[in-house]
């Protein structure tokens, strides 16, 4: 009985193994055939088409881009842009000037600055004091 299983299963497997062999066999010459290799051709060709069409739409749209910078009537716009900004510019120059003459202005900056330069002295004066308290207080020096 052994014997036949064991007979059964060779006749299995080498049925197996001659069935792979067949079927790796038709898969190599299927690669190898004809209508393969054309298709991969035709799909190299079919996407060097693609990159080819796509190299020319930006060409096109570069040149349409080009085209309308050279274009008199986006000029004249990007003209009258400049000079509305000088003009703005300029306005706003003379706006700085005038307050900085008016004499409420003045008097305030004036101020400021003294009120700065009070509180600077000030400043200097108690980091003076903190330095010596320091010096004393650590070092048991007075000067």
């Amino acid at each position: 009985m052994l014997k036949k299983i064991f007979s059964f299963l060779g006749l299995a497997g080498k049925t197996v193994k001659d069935g792979t062999g067949k079927s790796l066999d038709f898969v190599d010459d299927l690669l190898e055939s004809e209508h393969i290799t054309n298709t991969i051709d035709k799909a190299k060709e079919m996407s060097g088409s693609v990159v080819e069409k796509a190299g020319e739409a930006f060409e096109k749209t570069k040149m349409a881009a080009e085209d309308l910078m050279d274009n008199e009537n986006i000029k004249s716009v990007t003209d009258k842009a400049k000079e509305i900004g000088g003009q703005i510019a300029d306005k706003a120059e003379d706006l700085v000037e005038k307050v900085s003459e008016n004499d409420a202005v003045r008097g305030a900056i004036d101020k400021a600055k003294d009120v700065g330069s009070g509180i600077a002295a000030k400043a200097e004066d108690l980091k003076d004091k903190a330095e010596d308290l320091i010096d004393e207080k650590v070092f048991g020096e007075e000067e």
